[in-house]
């Protein structure tokens, strides 16, 4: 709980509210339980310029807040743009979310440019690898490309959590306000790939996501009849 108050009188008086406001949300509404993140000190002693990337699977709309309430470090998260309403743009730019074009299975140049220099500055940065919320839910969905480069370029060990206990809904928004009994749990902590170990470092993550969870794996992308009203 300190941790917690440190970081919302860091963040200032706009975001602190924000965190505030959050973790209180997900706490009543979604019933939160932690597992497996050290003390907030682990990751403020870490080396300067040491960024982190943060993954989990992609159950719902509240996944971001539940893993942001979870981790004691401010996330800056990329985002599918199809999902991005342009209603909520100032709320987008507000948070620097990093638009991902992940039709085709293709990222944008310019969102691995800014992904890059975010955790080449230390910062942290939130990655979802299905892409969408995944449908059908209980499976995982294969990566998209882009995490394993992202994560050797800059030398960022990736956090792995797992994402269990919310109810899938059709719609993105309803998983938001939709009560649970959510638990985020965190698995491990691994090293980049070195050069040509990409495809195996990345099936290596999905792999221990799916066994952690229970699910089976699937080579099917998600994303099918996805909203976000």
């Amino acid at each position: 709980m300190l941790n917690s108050l440190q970081r919302r009188i860091r963040s200032g008086a706009v975001m602190g509210g924000i965190h505030l406001l959050a973790t209180l949300f997900v706490r009543f509404v979604h019933r939160l339980r932690v597992e497996g993140v050290p003390d907030g000190r682990v990751w403020a002693n870490r080396a300067p310029g040491a960024g982190l990337i943060v993954v989990a699977n992609h159950v719902s709309g509240i996944d971001p807040v539940l893993i942001q309430v979870a981790f004691p470090r401010e996330i800056r998260w990329m985002m599918d743009r199809a999902m991005m309403l342009r209603s909520l743009a100032f709320f987008w730019r507000f948070l620097r979310i990093i638009a991902v074009d992940t039709e085709g299975a293709k990222t944008s140049v310019g969102a691995i440019r800014e992904s890059l220099r975010h955790l080449q500055a230390g910062g942290v940065l939130g990655i979802f690898p299905e892409g969408q919320i995944a449908r059908p839910p209980g499976v995982i969905h294969p990566f998209l490309p882009g995490m394993a480069s992202l994560a050797a370029r800059s030398g960022a060990q990736t956090v792995l959590f797992v994402i269990d206990g919310v109810p899938a809904c059709k719609r993105a928004f309803i998983g938001i306000i939709r009560p649970s009994r959510a638990r985020v749990r965190m698995i491990g902590v691994i090293d980049p790939p070195r050069r040509g170990e990409e495809v195996a470092w990345t099936a290596a993550i999905r792999l221990k996501m799916a066994q952690t969870l229970g699910y089976p794996t699937t080579d099917r992308l998600t994303g099918d009849s996805l909203t976000n009203e």
